[in-house]
């Protein structure tokens, strides 16, 4: 039941971890994402129940497959030990989300050139962690979107491999609504097979283009059927040539005829693809300093009496009044976080302004005109515009790292915020085409960061989940927010 670390490195217990959020509650276990409190990394902890002498061999199984296949392409497993009745299996936190988030919230509103380069992009990674699995017989059986997670540089991983092969096979039907992707032969022969995986990965590349599933239909029932008769949706005129070809053969009804994912690797489009993605790499991912832009920030501070900068630090020097400063430049394009952390007592808030805003000596972001103009994260949690507010994000306290995200290039564009690099449940859609950051502090010392990263026209971006949020009267919703009338 233990792992096979080296000597040095130190086994952690539950205790060492505190908890941040829950992802999943299931028959199969918990998935908790959990910080490591004595350095603040954020990980994934999947709690398997360990009672019984069929659930051990469950939890060993499980634990086993995930350590052979382990590569760049595989959810990265860190350690394991026990807990209580449970086996718990620590994994890299991808702070991405799923594929389902990307497809359902932000390819939505990005052009099909972009959706074809993310579906070239995911399409070789898939495979290519497809390849090691196999070549290790191993089958997946359980492909798609929400098992295909997103690491924190935009790159698909592939997570809970091999679990559905220890299942019954009706489970493979499990579908989100009336999305489901297991092959033919699962629900014609009760069968799967490695081509089964190469079928599933050709209904999920094809979604990630179109936004839909290829069999879907009016019911689950109707999918099925479509499944089962190799009835799929006409391609649109913009899936063609090479790419036409290899879907088409990925989704053909007989299991012998469809391609491995070695021969999908071998063709000139994947080809193609990775070396794209090795010229990216070598310009844009090869180094951290390299794939991310920092922005010096430059802050407006009404009075010099309120306090000074020094590099990306701001000294508040003005005890007992309040301070809003604005953070230049001006953001119009790109996708760019501004992060803060706070060293000392009397933070009140932060977020974006429209670039018209002006804030003047003592005067407060929702006042007067500013009201219309402004977002505000305030560290009780709640976000608020014009006069309507909302509760639903974390608060934040000194010593936490607090990011609102800024998306310029999608229409609408988004506002997300972090705590901590956890992405927070409300966010805005709808800002204006040219925004400034702003903060507002009372005794508080901070240090901050502007990280601009760069339009590759991709999905490669800094994060992917969102959700939708109920209406807020007098001022429209959160998530489809306009700051000006």
């Amino acid at each position: 039941m233990g792992n096979s670390q080296s000597q040095s490195f130190k086994q952690h217990v539950w205790s060492d971890f505190e908890f941040v959020d829950e992802l999943q509650n299931g028959a199969f276990g918990r998935v908790l994402v959990m910080k490591l409190i004595e350095s603040g990394q954020v990980v994934v902890i999947k709690r398997i129940p360990y009672t019984t002498i069929q659930k051990k061999q469950f939890a060993e199984e499980e634990l086993e497959m995930l350590k052979r296949v382990q590569s760049k392409f595989v959810v990265q497993f860190i350690e394991s030990f026990p807990h209580e009745i449970d086996l718990c299996v620590v994994m890299e936190y991808c702070s991405g989300g799923n594929l389902r988030n990307l497809i359902d919230n932000v390819l939505i509103s990005q052009t099909i050139e972009q959706r074809i380069n993310c579906a070239y992009k995911f399409m070789f990674y898939i495979l290519s962690g497809l390849q090691i699995l196999h070549s290790l017989d191993i089958i997946h059986r359980d492909l798609k979107p929400e098992n295909i997670l997103i690491d924190k540089n935009g790159n698909p991983k592939l997570c809970d491999f091999g679990l559905a092969s220890k299942i019954a096979s009706k489970a493979y039907l499990k579908a989100v609504g009336t999305k489901v992707y297991a092959a033919p032969e699962a629900h014609v022969l009760d069968q799967m097979t490695m081509e089964s995986d190469i079928w599933s990965v050709g209904a999920i590349i094809i979604e990630i283009v179109t936004l839909k599933h290829p069999f879907e239909g009016k019911s689950q029932e109707e999918t099925i059927l479509n499944i089962k008769t190799g009835k799929y949706k006409h391609f649109p005129q913009y899936i063609d040539g090479e790419f036409k070809q290899l879907l088409v053969k990925m989704l053909n009804p007989d299991p012998s005829r469809r391609p491995t994912a070695t021969e999908l690797l071998d063709s000139e489009l994947m080809r193609k693809s990775i070396s794209a993605i090795k010229e990216k790499k070598e310009t844009v991912i090869a180094g951290k300093q390299h794939q991310i832009n920092i922005i010096k920030p430059i802050l407006i501070i009404q009075e010099s009496k309120q306090g000074h900068q020094k590099g990306n630090k701001f000294k508040h020097s003005n005890k007992g009044i309040w301070s809003t400063i604005a953070v230049d430049p001006i953001i119009r394009d790109g996708i760019v976080r501004f992060e803060v952390v706070f060293d000392n007592t009397g933070i009140w808030g932060r977020c974006i302004a429209d670039a018209s805003v002006t804030f003047a000596s003592g005067s407060l972001p929702g006042e007067g005109f500013n009201r219309r103009m402004t977002i505000r994260y305030s560290f009780i949690g709640w976000l608020h515009h014009i006069t309507d507010g909302r509760k639903g994000n974390q608060e934040f306290a000194d010593g936490q790292k607090i990011a609102a995200e800024v998306d310029m290039r999608t229409e609408p564009r988004r506002l997300t915020f972090f705590v901590d690099d956890f992405e927070q449940r409300d966010y805005v859609v709808g800002i204006p085409s040219e925004i400034r950051f702003w903060v507002r502090l009372l005794v508080s010392e901070m240090n901050l960061l502007l990280l601009q990263q760069p339009d590759l026209n991709t999905c490669n971006i800094l994060h992917t989940k969102v959700q939708k949020n109920p209406e807020l009267g007098n001022g429209g919703r959160y998530g489809n927010e306009q700051l000006s009338e």
